[in-house]
C-alpha cells in the first residue's frame, strides 16, 4: 500500500508542473528522489522534503529489489530488507542452475545446494561425453570415467579413420591402429589415381605405383586428345601420338598437340 501510493504521488509530482518545480527548475524534484547529482537542496516546504524522502526510499527499494548496483542497503527498512535479501537469493539460485560463474553457494540452502551440485554433475558429465573443454574429470565417479574415457577413445579412433589433425596415434589399440593405417593407404592412393596434390607416392607399393602411372597416362591421353593445355605429347607413344593425328587433323611441328588457351578444342 506504501508503495501505491507513493508511485501516485510521485505521478502527482511529475504531471503538475507547480508542485514539482523547485526554484525554477522543475525537474529538482524527481532528480532528488532517484538520487541524481542535480538535485536542489532547498525545497518549499517541509511537507514537500517528506514526500521526497519518502518516495526516494520507495525508489531505492525498487532498485535493491531488482538488485542493480546502486542499491543503497541503509536507506532500507527490516521488512524491506527480508524482501530484498530474499530476491537476491533467488537471483543467485537461478544463476546456479545455469552454470553462471556468479553464483555464490554460500547464498544457498542445504536443499538448493543438494540440487545445484545434482545439476552441475550432470552438466559436466554431458561436457566430458562430449568432449568439451568444460569438462573436469575430478568430478566424475568411476563409473561415468569408464564412461568418458570409452566415449574419448570411440571420438579419436574416428577422428584417425578420417584423417583429423587432433588424432591421437597412442590412444589407439594394435587392431585401431592397423585400421587406420589401411585407411590411409587408400586414401594415398585414391589421391595419386585422381591427382590429388596430398598424393605422397613414397608411401606406394610397386604394383601400386604402376597402377596409378597407368591412370595417370589414361588421363593425359585424354587431355591430348581433347586438346587441353595439361596435354604432355611427351609421355605418349608413337601409336597414341598417330591416334591422336587422326582425329584431331594434326599436330603442331614442334610435336604438341594445338590446343587453345582455354583448355578445350575449337
Amino acid at each position: 500500500m506504501r508503495t501505491f501510493i507513493s508511485l501516485c504521488l510521485l505521478s502527482v509530482i511529475v504531471v503538475c508542473p507547480g508542485f514539482a518545480q523547485t526554484n525554477g527548475n522543475p525537474k529538482s524534484i524527481p532528480n532528488c528522489i532517484t538520487g541524481h547529482a542535480l538535485c536542489s537542496s532547498s525545497t518549499p516546504n517541509s511537507p514537500q522534503k517528506n514526500q521526497i524522502a519518502a518516495l526516494k526510499g520507495d525508489h531505492n527499494f525498487l532498485i535493491c529489489w531488482n538488485g542493480s548496483a546502486l542499491c543503497d542497503p541503509s536507506l532500507l527498512d527490516a521488512p524491506e530488507k527480508i524482501k530484498v535479501d530474499n530476491a537476491n537469493r533467488q537471483r543467485n539460485l537461478l544463476d546456479c542452475l545455469q552454470g553462471f560463474q556468479t553464483c555464490d553457494h554460500s547464498m544457498l540452502t542445504p536443499q538448493q545446494a543438494g540440487r545445484v551440485n545434482k545439476i552441475e554433475q550432470q552438466r559436466n558429465l554431458l561436457a566430458c561425453e562430449t568432449g568439451t573443454s568444460l569438462c573436469d574429470h575430478s568430478l566424475l565417479t568411476s563409473s561415468e570415467g569408464e564412461e568418458v574415457a570409452d566415449l574419448e577413445r570411440q571420438r579419436n579412433f574416428l577422428l584417425c579413420e578420417t584423417g583429423g589433425a587432433s588424432c591421437k596415434a597412442l590412444l589407439l589399440t594394435a587392431s585401431q591402429f592397423k585400421q587406420i593405417s589401411d585407411a590411409k593407404h587408400k586414401r594415398n592412393l585414391l589421391a595419386c589415381k585422381t591427382g590429388d596434390a596430398t598424393c605422397d607416392p613414397y608411401l606406394l607399393g610397386s604394383e601400386e605405383a604402376k597402377q596409378v602411372e597407368a591412370v595417370q597416362h589414361q588421363r593425359n591421353l585424354l587431355f591430348c586428345k581433347t586438346r587441353y593445355d595439361d596435354c604432355d605429347d611427351s609421355s605418349l607413344t608413337a601409336n597414341e601420338m598417330d591416334q591422336i593425328r587422326e582425329t584431331s587433323g594434326s599436330i603442331n611441328p614442334n610435336g604438341k598437340s594445338p590446343a587453345l588457351g582455354d583448355g578445350r578444342s575449337r
